[in-house]
């Protein structure tokens, strides 16, 4: 019985020790060009053409863009990344903003926190 007992505790500690933390896979990093906002007048919510911002993510999460956009702001960092969420830390705002993501076919999807719905999507370019 004993040997179940620590067989049991061996097998919950493996599967809670899990990676949650993707900064060491760098799947962020590199040039990603915003191709679509995601956004609402008022009424329905739908996404249009961006106006093709890019942001230069480093292997540390650091950033820079070539645009001042709202959100990313020229520089930053991106912080707390787990599987579905980071803080994106941007001097257009004095606390850090807590972002929703979704990495997937070669596409970012990023939800930022605002009443009506607010969302990039960026492909990475070489």
């Amino acid at each position: 019985m004993k040997q179940f007992a620590f067989f049991l505790l061996l097998v919950v500690f493996i599967s809670c020790n899990k990676n949650e933390n993707p900064q060491s896979d760098n799947s962020f990093a590199g040039k990603w060009i915003e191709f679509e906002n995601y956004i609402s007048p008022g009424t329905a919510w739908y996404w249009q053409p961006a106006k093709n911002v890019t942001v230069q993510i480093n292997s540390n999460l650091s950033y820079t863009s070539d645009n001042d956009s709202y959100f990313w702001g020229r520089s930053g960092k991106i912080e707390n990344l787990t599987d579905s969420t980071f803080l994106l830390r941007s001097p257009a705002f004095a606390s850090p903003l807590n972002c929703n993501y979704k990495l997937e076919d070669g596409v970012l999807e990023v939800w930022y926190p605002c009443i009506e719905g607010c969302g990039s999507r960026f492909r990475k370019i070489n």
